[in-house]
């Protein structure tokens, strides 16, 4: 993945990286996006994660991510036969997710369960409480 996006955008810095050991600058990012990763991380890690975010994305800043809406207390363990590998999943429901947000100090924009492809997903919509403009909106400089 991170060789096809060097060649789509050449000047643009990669960084590979476990996602809840990454060290940045704090308030390094205008936001952050995550769609269908955070399902993967044990449930015990998801508040620092999203209070992570909240310390390197700048005021004002967005965090636009997924996880599950299919249940609403949770689920943690593994399947043997995903798409024919063993896969780990680890989700707490909308209500939770939402909690955890919003403890870590974004407020909601917006928030749905969709169902997509038969399964059931939560998508959110965050801003981090703050003053600051972010210096960058996709498509303006």
């Amino acid at each position: 993945m991170v060789k096809l996006a060097r060649k789509n955008v050449p000047t643009a810095k990669f960084v590979k990286m476990d996602i809840t050991k990454m060290k940045f600058e704090p308030n390094s990012f205008d936001g952050a996006v995550s769609f269908y990763a955070i399902i993967h991380i044990p449930r015990e890690k998801h508040a620092r994660l999203y209070e992570k975010l909240h310390q390197i994305i700048r005021p004002n800043g967005l965090i636009f991510l997924n996880a599950s809406g299919s249940d609403a207390n949770g689920w943690e363990g593994y399947e043997e036969n995903y798409l024919g590998v063993p896969m780990f999943w680890s989700f707490y429901g909308p209500k939770k997710t939402s909690r955890l947000i919003t403890d870590a100090g974004f407020d909601i924009l917006r928030s749905n369960v969709l169902k997509l492809g038969g399964e059931e997903q939560f998508w959110v919509l965050a801003k981090k409480k703050g003053n600051a403009i972010p210096a960058r909106v996709y498509g303006r400089n």
